[in-house]
C-alpha cells in the first residue's frame, strides 16, 4: 500500500506541474547570486523570491527561505536564526537569511550582531531663543556601535566649561534608549531660563569607536 508520505509527494508533484506555464526558455535567467532549482523544469535555475516577497509551487523562495502561509498569503520566511549578522563587506542584515541572498556580491559570515562602527550624531541640539523664566529643552539623538553614551558641557558668557548638570538645581540631565535601534536620546531641561543659562552647550557621543560632538547656543531674552 502507497504511503500517505509518497501519496503527498505525488499530488505536490502534481499541484505544481498544473501551475507551470508553458515553458520558453528565452525567458530563463542566466546568472544569479543564489540560484535555485525550477520546479517546473523549464530553466537550469531561477532567482529565488526574496524574505517578505510573495511565492507559489512554481515562484519558489532564495535559500534559508520557506514559503509559508501567512494572513498576507504566501510570503519567503527565514527558516534560520533571526538575529542581526555583521557581513564580511561589514554591512549589517536584518538576519542571516538577508545576508545570504545579497544578489550584489558574495558576503561571508564575520559576526553575530551588527557591524561596529563609530558614534554618529542624527540629531543634534538646535540654536534656541527663550525668554527669561521660560522651561527650555536641548536634545541630542546619536547612534553608533555599540551604542555611545551621551554626556553635556556648557560654556558660559565667562568662558568657563561645566560638565552638565553640576550642581544647579534648575539644570536636569535625561538620557533613554532609541527612538531606534542602536540609538540613545538625551536631553537637557532647564526649569526657568536665566541669564547665567545662556551660552553654548555641547552634546557629545562617546563610544570605544570614538566620539562625535554636536553645539548649539541657547540665548536668554528679558519679556517683553
Amino acid at each position: 500500500m502507497m504511503s500517505w508520505l509518497a501519496v503527498l509527494l505525488i499530488l505536490r508533484f502534481v499541484v505544481v506541474w498544473a501551475a507551470c506555464p508553458t515553458c520558453d526558455t528565452s525567458n530563463c535567467v542566466v546568472f544569479c547570486m543564489n540560484p535555485v532549482p525550477d520546479p517546473c523544469g523549464c530553466c537550469p535555475f531561477l532567482c529565488g523570491n526574496k524574505e517578505d516577497e510573495s511565492c507559489s509551487a512554481n515562484e519558489p523562495c532564495s535559500r534559508d527561505l520557506v514559503c509559508t502561509n501567512t494572513t498576507a498569503g504566501e510570503k519567503c520566511l527565514c527558516r534560520i536564526d533571526k538575529r542581526m549578522v555583521c557581513g564580511s563587506n561589514n554591512v549589517t542584515y536584518n538576519s542571516l537569511c538577508h545576508m545570504n541572498n545579497d544578489e550584489t556580491q558574495k558576503v561571508i559570515f564575520k559576526h553575530w550582531g551588527p557591524c561596529q562602527f563609530g558614534p554618529l550624531i542624527q540629531s543634534g541640539p538646535m540654536e534656541t531663543k527663550s525668554q527669561l523664566g521660560m522651561p527650555v529643552t536641548l536634545d541630542c539623538e546619536a547612534k553608533g556601535s555599540p551604542v555611545p553614551s551621551i554626556t553635556w558641557t556648557f560654556k558660559g558668557k565667562d568662558g568657563v566649561t561645566k560638565i552638565l548638570p553640576g550642581d544647579d538645581q534648575q539644570v536636569a540631565i535625561q538620557v533613554r534608549g532609541g527612538p531606534e535601534l542602536l540609538m540613545v536620546t538625551s536631553w537637557v531641561q532647564i526649569v526657568e531660563a536665566l541669564p547665567s543659562n545662556e551660552g553654548v552647550y555641547t552634546c557629545e557621543a562617546t563610544s570605544p569607536r570614538g566620539s562625535v560632538k554636536a553645539e548649539a547656543t541657547l540665548l536668554v531674552r528679558p519679556l517683553a
